[in-house]
């Protein structure tokens, strides 16, 4: 933005009439430009002291704080929309995963297949036995079912009712070695079968 196009903008922005672009190209400008800074300091002068002419209390004159206030102001406003964008782009990309999450689960039950496994693999992909890790692309689908259900019936009884008994980091554990164990068994029934 060059100063002439930036002195065009001191009426509009003195009004609050500057969309969020011009208003952010305008602050970037008078901070840079001491010559543009000068004439809204000006223009902010008169536009506040005939605003305050008709007031009947004892206003405040001290129009250099009030630009500053309102700069600052409306630097915050363009901070603020520029959250609620990200906010608001962020809400619809997960509102779409979810969206897309009921298209699969809508799909594999139409098709007569079991969603369990699906929500078991979800489920996996954000706690799941370290010893599983490494064999998970080795097991079938069915036999990875069955490992998985063992464990989560094995940890059911840790989030009854909202307590956790002390010794639940060692039945997760145990949980976790015994599904590792299962997991290397039927690795070898399937090679040697």
């Amino acid at each position: 933005m060059n100063c002439m196009e930036a002195r065009r903008m001191v009426t509009p922005y003195i009004k609050g009439e500057l969309s969020e672009k011009e208003l952010e190209q305008f602050l970037k400008h008078i901070e840079q430009c001491s010559d543009c800074m000068d004439e809204l300091d000006i223009y902010f002068t008169v536009y506040q002291a005939m605003d305050r002419l008709d007031a009947e209390d004892h206003p405040d004159y001290n129009f250099k704080r009030m630009l500053n206030e309102s700069i600052h102001a409306a630097k915050r406003r363009i901070v603020f929309s520029r959250v609620f964008r990200f906010m608001r782009t962020a809400l619809f990309i997960l509102t779409d995963l979810l969206l897309l999450l009921c298209i699969i689960t809508g799909i594999r039950l139409s098709q007569g297949e079991s969603v369990e496994p699906v929500f078991q693999r979800i489920w996996l992909n954000f706690y799941r036995p370290a010893e599983l890790i490494e064999q998970e692309s080795e097991l079938s689908t069915e036999e990875l079912s069955e490992i998985l259900s063992e464990v989560i019936k094995e940890r059911e009884p840790l989030r009854n009712i909202g307590q956790v008994p002390d010794s639940s980091a060692d039945e997760g554990e145990k949980a976790g070695k015994k599904a590792g164990k299962k997991a290397a068994a039927s690795k070898k029934r399937r090679k040697n079968g």
